[in-house]
């Protein structure tokens, strides 16, 4: 079965920047919603580095390697992959409270190797329980 490609049309008012003109005027640090959106998490660090419950979720993304990926990039794009290491970056970025049972189970080989040890050591660290298949 055959399905069509997906189709985007770049709204005439807005220009793609996906917000009325008002919202658009408002700025942070001379950035806009739209410009934080286009930003890649890797930028995204630098720019909230500053900003501590911003920058540790944004650090957390960025350790487990998808510095590459775009703030505002829709979630239907995302591989399974990286969908997994999404999950795996919310898990991390919260406060450890103790009762949290995680269990790995790696059935492929991870993208990088060296990027999942650090975000596992620092996961080991920061919870109490960790089991493995």
């Amino acid at each position: 079965m055959h399905f069509l490609p997906d189709v985007y049309v770049t709204c005439d008012e807005c220009k793609g920047k996906r917000y009325n003109r008002e919202a658009l005027e408002i700025k942070y640090k001379g950035v806009t919603i739209s410009d934080v959106l286009d930003m890649t998490v890797e930028q995204a660090c630098e720019f909230f580095a500053n900003v501590p419950s911003i920058a540790r979720k944004l650090d957390t993304l960025n350790e487990v390697g998808l510095g590459y990926i775009k703030l505002g990039q829709p979630a239907t794009t995302f591989s399974g992959g990286e969908a997994q290491r999404i999950k795996l970056a919310s898990e991390l970025s919260r406060r450890s409270t103790g009762k949290t049972l995680c269990i790995f189970s790696m059935n492929q080989r991870p993208v990088s190797i060296p990027t999942m040890s650090k975000s596992y050591l620092k996961f080991c660290r920061n919870w109490w329980r960790v089991v493995t298949q």
